[in-house]
């Protein structure tokens, strides 16, 4: 791990996130860091560090669990001028007990998923969302609200690893996870049955009627159902991300709760399991170029305004989805991660946002 620090610009940077306490885990590292390599003095200005971690590989592989693009990821080769010191992964004890190597990775790594997670989600859900107006017409309230309130807790757990080093029980992490796999197992259903419809009715040459179609995207619901297609799709999309954002939290809050295990062993375990929400993106999108693809049919002059309108949505829904958001700039040439903090005298500390920090 590779720390650098200097006198912090005069202008206001860009910050990510809400300011950490004087005491919080973040701040409190940093603090280590400056009085174990003696650079006491630094500590009565404001300070500005840079973080250098062998936690790439996790971001790396979060970018197409959560239907991202690698556009922006990785930054210049520019950095602070400034000292610098390398500190070893497993060395030197600190707050709760773990080692200032891993605990900084922990919080960085939690920290930066959350960025890239939550830029691509928000920007992929925009586009999901252009020229489908079927999404402003149907909705469901329940499901809505689960994912909601998953967002909320992985954004109050993200920030709790990093002061605290710990997760509280009241943020109800548990609970709303336990919600959004329920959400994210009906999508994987309809994902499922929208799969074998496709085999069964989309042909491999020639158009398709537009019954078939709306059969299909319908499934076991009414014909008029089909309409609720393109908000399928979205809450899919969000729960894959969701999902994606909630194993990286809980991987590093477990790592800090099992001290044996090292920072690698976290990584592996994060690949496997992010690797299968990234298939799953690569299906939904194989899927919906498969109903793309043909043009829809139809026999009677009634059926023309509904087959040219579903014709449109699902080109415009396939192209939208496949489109990939570019990333905040994370990552360094050597697949490194970065994370760059200000920190007052008085111990209050600001993330800086990749934008600012690039």
């Amino acid at each position: 791990m590779l720390v650098t620090w200097s006198q912090a610009p005069e202008r206001n940077p860009d910050t990510w996130g809400s300011v950490l306490r004087g005491t919080s885990a973040l701040s409190s590292e940093l603090s280590t860091v400056l009085s174990r390599v003696g650079a006491s003095a630094a500590q009565a200005g404001t300070t500005l560090f840079r973080v250098e971690l062998p936690t790439g590989s996790t971001i790396r592989d979060l970018v197409p669990a959560v239907g991202g693009g690698f556009r922006g990821l990785v930054r210049d080769g520019s950095g602070i001028a400034g000292h610098a010191r390398l500190i070893a992964v497993g060395g030197g004890g600190a707050a709760a007990g773990v080692a200032l190597g891993p605990l900084l990775a922990l919080m960085a790594v939690t920290v930066g998923a959350e960025m890239l997670a939550r830029h691509q989600q928000d920007k992929k859900l925009t586009q999901i969302r252009e020229g489908i107006a079927a999404l402003r017409r149907i909705d469901d309230e329940t499901m809505d609200a689960q994912l909601d309130s998953v967002e909320d807790a992985l954004a109050m757990s993200s920030a709790a690893l990093v002061d605290r080093v710990s997760i509280p029980s009241a943020i109800g992490l548990g609970p709303a996870v336990d919600n959004l796999r329920v959400v994210k197992n009906r999508g994987l259903s309809w994902l499922s049955r929208w799969e074998t419809g496709a085999s069964k009715e989309i042909p491999e040459s020639g158009g398709v009627a537009v019954e078939k179609v709306q059969g299909l995207l319908a499934g076991d619901d009414s014909s008029e159902d089909y309409r609720r297609f393109p908000q399928q799709v979205a809450r899919l999309y969000r729960a894959l991300t969701l999902d994606s954002r909630a194993l990286v939290v809980t991987g590093a809050e477990a790592s800090l709760r099992n001290r044996d295990e090292s920072l690698t062993y976290l990584q592996d375990s994060l690949s496997a399991q992010l690797q299968q929400n990234a298939k799953t993106q690569q299906r939904l999108q194989d899927l919906l170029w498969r109903l793309a693809e043909p043009p829809i049919t139809y026999r009677f002059p009634w059926q023309g305004g509904d087959a040219i309108a579903l014709d449109r949505d699902l080109a415009t829904l396939a192209a939208n989805v496949s489109r990939l958001p570019d990333a905040p700039a994370l990552l360094t040439q050597g697949n490194r991660q970065v994370l760059e903090v200000l920190r007052r005298p008085d111990g209050m500390t600001h993330v800086l946002s990749p934008a600012t920090a690039a």
